[in-house]
């Protein structure tokens, strides 16, 4: 199975525009079983490739308008062009599409819902410090990489919440049978505290995919 993975969009130190992928991605979703296949930020349309799912990476702000609050705009107007774009190829070919932090807000943005600044919550949550969120009954402990989230009352119609932060309100995770997508608002590539969330986590992602699941 080919996956498609959307890269950040920077500048190298000579001030040129350069995409950026981090090691971690690859090294997880190949031994998911994928055959990962980097996309670049600056490809026209139509030369950007073919595969069997997509996965938007996290990494950086959205555009201003999908937030609650006033932002400066974000800075990476060709990737938000290229995940977009490849976003609905994905929706309307029936193809699955993985979110993660970033790309998971992308996903709710662009369904039509709103991303939060999650500062003043009743519980904290650090960054680098795992937390529990409530995933069908039970609880896991993931990682935490973000400041910004989906609160449970901005969620896109049509999306369903599938792991939350019941503390707070606010979606951890969320999913949509008739698009194909799982969303995850924790980093799965990265280190868990707890090993047990992590291979639950992994097992979800499989699951999904249709690839079975790995017993530890």
């Amino acid at each position: 199975m080919r996956a498609l993975i959307t890269q950040r969009e920077a500048r190298d130190a000579y001030g040129e525009l350069t995409d950026i992928l981090e090691a971690r991605y690859v090294d997880y979703f190949v031994k998911l079983g994928l055959e990962v296949q980097p996309v670049s930020n600056f490809l026209p349309e139509e030369l950007l490739p073919n595969g069997d799912v997509l996965i938007l990476t996290g990494g950086g702000d959205l555009p201003a308008e999908y937030y609650h609050e006033t932002r400066p705009n974000g800075t990476q107007p060709h990737r938000d062009g290229t995940e977009r774009w490849l976003t609905e190829r994905f929706r309307k070919s029936g193809k699955p599409i993985l979110g993660i932090c970033r790309g998971m807000q992308y996903i709710n943005a662009l369904w039509g819902g709103k991303i939060s600044r999650l500062s003043g919550l009743a519980e904290e949550r650090p960054i680098r410090m795992d937390h529990p969120v409530e995933v069908a009954g039970e609880q896991w402990l993931v990682n935490q990489f973000h400041n910004d989230g989906i609160l449970l009352e901005d969620l896109a119609p049509g999306l369903k919440p599938l792991a939350v932060d019941r503390e707070n309100g606010v979606v951890e995770a969320f999913f949509s049978q008739e698009d194909r997508i799982l969303a995850l608002q924790w980093h799965p590539e990265r280190p868990f505290a707890d090993k047990l969330s992590g291979e639950r986590t992994a097992n979800m992602i499989r699951k999904f995919l249709g690839l079975g699941e790995c017993l530890g």
